[in-house]
């Protein structure tokens, strides 16, 4: 008897309907429920993280100490006195306040020196204006455009942070509503979420913050929770946001920037943008820095984003926590998914084999108006003089501090809410078993002066490694400059070029303070 094979497209058909009632059929195992849409395209190779990468990640991890956070804390904050327990000695503590200015200032310069490069290329001609223009203004732009074609098109800092454009005086308002989507974006259901799973009484840090638009919707639905530690490694974002953002280099352990760990930690579309050769100390961090567990979301390989250098697929993170100790909770994770996949376009021809980038906006838009609604009231509410509702309850202030930065942020933050689709298939919930979240005891105090001294030493090589590479890049990009504009001669032109030559003199200086070994003693060649 002749048996006739189904159709292709009905085994296809059959199989995926039979993945979505029986998790084991699933290609991503059963160790978590992936969904069709990041289980085709997205989901690529490696699968699993190597046993080298999770035991330099807890090797990592286990020689930071969280005396000598605290002690880098208390010195950043210029409080090294005597009486202060666990205090680092003067010299120490005004060589890390040095280090941070000098790091500062070096992103500072990074950033405006890009900013002034790409200053000509920033304006587009119509084919009016080509027509109307005389022949020196046709050879000026042509010029122009050559230049532009060898320019970097993004504002990345040195370590891969995004460069933050200095506070605008005169537009503080217009100017926090312009910031980057990608920076700024928060998802108020996802939020919600995440306020329900941390409690109102967990400590937690947002590695990656962006401008912290997530601790300030959370302090919002919990006013009387512990304010959430936003850090962000772009530059200039601790200017930028007013001291309510924190600059942190993940690529650097979390103890010598005083960072202290907390209960959870919560890291959004961040580690796809470091290096791959600097995951194991992204990891190492966000692993030392919890006691409870972690909630990330990673973007996949090949995901559409600016600056996605290393993305990794689900079974790779779930891979590489699990050998550090981690275990999945699926529950908390489907709902935080739900949170931001019930408003993606159903029925559309790519739901199941693209990321949705676009979304139902009939559906969306009447409960993000709202969210808007509210967050404008509880933002007026804030600002009201008798408390955190205006009514005079006798509640606590949500900030003690009312700085100009920070209340504009407030009220741009009603700008920042959205659906933030791309973290529909990539949020990870992770809990740390708790006999592995237990105190680490207190360290000796020769142990915490030591490991103090030896990054003091480390990191003022890195400095100066960091301002000499800086300081040949741009020295490049200028000549890229002076070679197509060589010729030209206008206000604007000179203008600029002035300007780039006192950025790279800026540069020279700093690694001439850089030069000298910031304490006596230092190991040889570091």
């Amino acid at each position: 008897m002749l048996v006739v094979a189904p159709a292709l497209g009905a085994v296809r058909l059959q199989l995926e309907r039979r993945q979505t009632t029986d998790p084991a059929l699933l290609p991503c195992g059963s160790n978590w429920t992936c969904s069709p849409i990041s289980s085709r395209r997205w989901d690529r190779p490696p699968f699993t993280a190597s046993r080298a990468t999770a035991e330099e990640v807890t090797a990592k991890a286990a020689a930071m100490r969280v005396g000598l956070a605290r002690a880098v804390h208390l010195a950043v904050r210029n409080e090294f006195a005597k009486s202060v327990p666990g205090a680092l000695p003067a010299a120490m503590a005004a060589a890390f306040r040095r280090q941070k200015a000098q790091r500062e200032e070096l992103g500072a310069f990074w950033c405006r020196t890009a900013v002034t490069l790409r200053e000509l290329c920033t304006g587009r001609r119509s084919a009016q204006q080509l027509l109307l223009a005389d022949k020196a203004t046709q050879a000026y732009w042509k010029s122009t455009e050559q230049y532009c074609a060898h320019v970097p098109h993004s504002h990345a800092g040195p370590t891969g942070g995004f460069c933050m454009a200095e506070a605008d005086a005169a537009r503080p308002l217009e100017h926090f509503r312009r910031a980057s989507s990608m920076n700024s974006c928060i998802n108020p259901f996802f939020a919600r979420g995440l306020s329900h799973l941390f409690g109102a009484t967990s400590r937690m840090a947002d590695v990656g913050a962006g401008v912290g638009g997530y601790g300030m919707f959370m302090r919002l639905l919990n006013p009387k929770s512990p304010p959430v530690v936003s850090l962000d490694g772009a530059e200039n974002i601790e200017a930028w946001s007013g001291g309510r953002v924190g600059f942190f280099d993940v690529s650097t352990a979390a103890d010598v920037q005083g960072i202290q760990p907390v209960d959870w930690v919560l890291s959004v579309e961040m580690a796809e943008h470091v290096p791959r050769s600097l995951e194991a100390a992204v990891v190492a961090n966000l692993h030392w820095l919890n006691t409870k567990g972690i909630v990330l979301t990673w973007a996949l390989p090949g995901q559409p984003g600016s600056g996605h250098i290393n993305g990794r697929s689900n079974r790779y993170v779930h891979s590489l926590l699990h050998q550090l100790g981690y275990t999945r909770d699926a529950s908390e994770e489907a709902k935080l998914r739900r949170t931001v996949n019930r408003y993606r376009q159903a029925g559309s021809a790519q739901e199941n084999s693209d990321l949705s980038w676009q979304f139902n906006n009939s559906k969306l838009d009447p409960p993000l108006s709202r969210e808007r609604a509210w967050t404008r009231q509880r933002v007026a509410g804030v600002t009201a003089p008798d408390g955190i509702d205006g009514t005079g309850g006798g509640r606590a202030k949500l900030h003690a501090s009312r700085s100009t930065a920070e209340a504009m942020q407030r009220k741009a933050m009603v700008d920042w809410l959205g659906l933030c689709p791309w973290l529909g298939d990539t949020i990870m919930v992770y809990r740390r078993p708790p006999a592995d979240a237990s105190a680490q005891p207190v360290e000796a105090r020769s142990e915490v002066v030591a490991r103090a001294r030896l990054h003091l030493c480390s990191r003022q090589r890195a400095l100066r490694e960091l301002a000499a590479r800086a300081r040949s890049e741009f020295g490049q990009q200028v000549a890229v400059f002076n070679e197509h504009l060589r010729t030209n001669n206008t206000g604007e032109v000179r203008k600029l070029r002035r300007r780039l030559e006192s950025q790279l003199r800026a540069f020279d200086q700093l690694a001439r303070e850089l030069q000298p070994d910031v304490l006596p003693g230092c190991p040889r060649g570091v």
